[in-house]
Formats: structure tokens, sequence, C-alpha cells
């Protein structure tokens, strides 16, 4: 298979008619039987997929042309204002408003994250009969996403083969793709060093991110964060934020300087970012200086061994040594801490309504499932499924409306529990399933996987009582199916599975047996993962040895096709 993405797409287009009226006259029948032609034409058409709030202008650009320029900005009919005359041509070209991105090789442009493509408009069957509007003209606009190659190297997709094509970025892609003013930010590494990088979803408009005043980005460390649209990152020791192509750096709490080195992570609550920063936990918000944590004695936060982690518009903090030993709370936009426990062993917090639940250690009955309101009071030991020392190690904390689903062993293996919350008063349902690995929320349920048999793992669904869990559909009978990558997408779950022993395919269920289908036949070695979800359409890519592909579904076999093949 060739290396690389065989596909290239347009960002715009521009299409040329020359418009010809009927002649009159003539031999061969008599008046009544010859249409006159019309004496004038007007231009119309429709436009489809245009996201919402932007605009896109059509003009001709055909030299004195009587068509004015015509601003869209909403789906549907449209008609240019002014007239065309027989033997009268036109040309139409794409615009849009600022912010604009264009491939650099057309004259066409589309909004940001965008590509818009004129379809139609030809001389024949624009007119008919006497008719005198021409309905021919085509605008779509589809959405971006983004991804990238078995090379590792990012690629921008409309959903369609034409619009498929690489960025022409030569270093490995790195890090996830973060969403910005006017496009997307994402890092990649080549030469032992990594390069922050915007794009506006075209080639052209892909180029690495350099400071306000031209510096280079060439040292960026191994944290980031997003708030918002902004995105924190350090560069050779200090403290950045890029919102779309340009960076600068975060001024420090006195006027003028800056955060320095000593940064031992990041975290966000709400729109503010918490760093630490030379023993001390600096908050961050937009436009505006950060200001210093303060601990209880309204002194500085001593953060020399502290981690952190958020969850809603709430930081913990867990620190082992000095005065901060213990976890800590903050609301969003506080610059005071709360003690909430002096042990700090504790990770993976969930808030649900006004409880936070999380995952917390102690010697005698090791780790497991613990809950707080906030207050040092209120922070205890919620539940220990398993009785001996080993805990029940909850993992994998999912969140839907006011219930906590985990993965908890009791001892004999993995199962599921549910804490359903109502004001701080919380009930206990399950546990089911047994030998669980994953779980995905879908819906009112929760979808996971586990062996309906030694050795078989499949897909189930359960409503969280023993009596409503049951196997989906038993996949491959005669080997194991092997299921992963449980997502939920719109009226769907998607997994990956195998049918036989020739390889994985791409499924969604609703949780019915025939309700559960294998959306194309074609297999693949290492399976299928849901990349994206634009509209109504899905996309998913397969990965091989050899090469990967991306595919587009609406959920139904006959509406699944591979879009591109790299």
């Amino acid at each position: 298979m060739a290396r690389g993405w065989q596909v290239a797409g347009l960002m715009g287009a521009a299409v040329t008619l020359l418009l010809t009226g009927c002649g009159g006259g003539g031999g061969g029948g008599s008046e009544a039987d010859v249409a006159a032609p019309p004496s004038s034409y007007t231009v119309a058409g429709t436009l489809t997929g245009l996201m919402p709030g932007t605009e896109l202008v059509a003009r001709d650009i055909t030299p004195g042309s009587s068509l004015p320029s015509l601003t869209l900005t909403e789906n549907g009919s449209f008609q240019f204002d002014g007239l065309l005359y027989p033997n009268e041509s036109y040309d139409i070209e794409l615009l849009a408003s600022n912010p604009a991105v264009s491939d650099g090789e057309n004259r066409g442009q589309s909004p940001v994250m965008q590509r818009c493509v004129l379809q139609g408009m030809s001389a024949e069957g624009v007119a008919k009969g006497d008719a005198d509007a021409l309905g021919d003209l085509q605008i779509h606009c589809s959405a971006l996403f983004f991804l990238f190659d078995n090379q590792g190297l990012p690629v921008v997709s409309d959903g369609t083969p034409e619009g498929t094509r690489s960025l022409n970025v030569k270093e490995e892609f790195f890090s996830g793709f973060f969403l910005s003013e006017g496009g997307v930010l994402f890092v990649t590494t080549g030469s032992n060093e990594r390069h922050l990088w915007f794009s506006d979803g075209t080639p052209f408009g892909t180029q690495r991110v350099a400071g306000k005043n031209g510096e280079l980005l060439d040292q960026l460390g191994w944290s980031w964060q997003t708030v918002g649209n902004r995105f924190y990152f350090t560069n050779n020791g200090l403290l950045w934020v890029a919102q779309g192509g340009s960076a600068m750096k975060v001024e420090g709490p006195e006027p003028g300087g800056v955060v320095t080195s000593g940064f031992d992570g990041m975290a966000s609550a709400g729109d503010w970012l918490y760093v630490t920063s030379e023993n001390q936990v600096l908050a961050i918000g937009e436009g505006g200086q950060p200001l210093v944590l303060m601990g209880p004695d309204e002194q500085p936060f001593n953060a020399s061994s502290c981690g952190m982690k958020s969850t809603g518009d709430q930081l913990y903090l867990t620190c082992s040594q000095g005065s901060a030993a213990g976890s800590w709370r903050v609301d969003a936009g506080e610059s005071t801490a709360r003690k909430i426990s002096s042990n700090y062993s504790f990770n993976n917090f969930r808030s649900v309504g006004a409880l936070t639940f999380f995952s917390g250690y102690l010697p005698a009955s090791g780790r497991n499932l613990w809950v707080t309101d906030g207050t040092e009071s209120g922070t205890h030991l919620f539940s220990t499924p398993n009785p001996d020392s080993a805990g029940s190690n909850p993992t994998d904390f999912r969140v839907k409306s006011n219930a906590l689903f985990l993965l908890a062993t009791d001892g004999v293996a993995n199962k599921i529990w549910k804490f359903s919350v109502v004001g701080k008063t919380v009930f206990l349902s399950g546990p089911v399933g047994s030998g669980v690995e994953s779980l995905a929320l879908h819906g009112d349920s929760v979808f996971f996987t586990a062996e309906e048999s030694p050795g078989k793992p499949q897909v189930w669904v359960s409503d969280g009582t023993p009596g409503g869990t049951y196997v989906v559909k038993t996949i491959n009978p005669n080997g194991a199916a092997r299921p992963y990558a449980l997502e939920s997408v719109g009226d769907w779950l998607f997994f990956s599975a195998e049918q036989d022993d020739n390889g994985y395919a791409a499924w969604r269920t609703d949780g019915t047996e025939a309700g559960t289908v294998m959306l194309s036949p074609e297999q693949c070695e290492y399976g299928a993962e849901v990349w994206a979800k634009v509209g109504d359409a899905v996309y998913y890519v397969m990965f091989n040895d050899e090469g990967h592909s991306l595919w587009k579904t609406d959920g139904t076999t006959q509406n699944t096709t591979k879009i591109a093949e790299w």
C-alpha cells in the first residue's frame, strides 16, 4: 500500500457559466409552437451545512457584472439581487468574512473550521421552458475534524475523499488536537524537540506557533492544559498561553514579572488555571495577573510536594510533606485552600451533585471509595466491598446525571457499582457483572465487556440491577469476540469486536440483539475506534499494520462507507 494519504481536496471552487437565451423564429413550426426566450434571468440556489454564527459571501467576479455580492448567514434557498441577460456570462466565487481560510491555491474561501464548495450550475437544465429563474447553484459546507495517518502525521477531513488531506507537517504527531481561536493547536515531536502548531484546517494555514515577538518555541515541556480556548504550556522553563496562532508569556504575580520554572503540573477548575511554580500554587484567570493560593493561615500555600486534580469547578490538592501535608479543596476563582483531610493518598475525584467521590487509601483497608462534601468533617471512607486489606480498588469513574458508576472488586471479581445522589444522601445499586474489563454509559444504561463463558468476552448491557443485565449479542460464538473501544455517540453505542478469527470489525448497538449490527464486513488487525462525530455522521478509523482507513457511518450498514486510506 502506498504511504500517505491518497486523497486531495479543494477549499473552494469557482463555477463559470455562459448563459444563452433561446433563439426565436425559424422554419418548421408556427409561432405558437416556439416559446419566447426569457429577456432576463435571476440566479438562485441552495446553501446547506453552514455552521451557526458564521457567514459566507457569494459574488460574481466577471468584469462589469450586474450581480451584487450576496451574504449568506442561514442554510436554505437564496437568490441574487440583480439580473443576467442572454449571452451574459458569470463566474461565482465564495468568500468568507473574517476570520476566513483559503488553501492558497484557489480563489474560494470558507469560514474557519469548515470547507464550502460550489456544486451544480450548468448551462443545461438551469432554465426550464420559459422559466426565468436559475435555481441550480448549490453551496455545501462541511465541518472539519482532525486525525493522524499511519506515519503519525496530522490530517484534516471534511468527511469526503476530496476533503481529506495531509496538513503538510513532517513531524510526528504527539498530543491531542485542542480547539482554539480560529482552528486547533497540537504538539509534534521531532529532532528531540517538541513544537506547538496551529492549523485553520488548511495546509496553507498550518504553521508553527511563535511568541508575539517572534520567539521560537522549541523546548516545550511535558505539561499543558486547556482552559476554554486558552492553551497553557511550558517552554524553556516559562509558562506561556496560546490563543489561535500566537502565544505570549504569562505574567507573574508581580507587575512585569513572568511565571518561572519549577512546574510540577497544571489543572483547570471552571475558567481558571492552577499551576505549581517555585513551591507555590498560582490561580490564573483570563486576562488577569495570577493570584497566589493561600492556606488557612493566610500564608502562601506550600506546594513543594503536591499533586493537583480537578472536577468541574473544584480543584483538589494532595500534598505529602510539610505544613501543607493532607488533602485540600479550592473552588474555581478562589485563592484560599480549605483542608478536607490529613490523608493525602487520594485520586480519581468526580463530583456528583453536592458530593465529590474519590479513591483513597488506608493501610488497614487498602484503597476504597471515599466521599466529601468539601469539609473536613464531611470527608470519610464510604464503601469497602472487599473486606480484606487489599481493598476494592475503585477505577473507571463515570458520571451520568446524579449517579456515579465505577468498577471495584468485592474480593472475587471486578464488578460495576452505581451510587445515586439525592442531596447529600447516597443510594447504592449493584453490583452487576463479573470480571468486568471496561464500561461505557449510553442512554439510561451501562454497557461493559465481560466473559459470557470462560475465555469468551462479550458486550453486556445493564440497567443497574442483576435482572436487567444481559449480553446484547453473542458475537463469534466459536471463539473470543474480544470487544473493546466502547463509545457512546448519538443514538448508538459503537465498539470493535471479532466476529470470527480473521480480524476486528466495527459494530454498533442499541442494547438489543436485533439492534447489534456489524457496520461493514471489512476487517482489520487492531480494531476500529470512533474518532469524531460531525452533524449526523460518525467517523471511525480501522487500524492495520500496513495502513489505516477512515470510515463514515450514520449507524446503518447501507450508509457506511470508506472515505480514505493510507
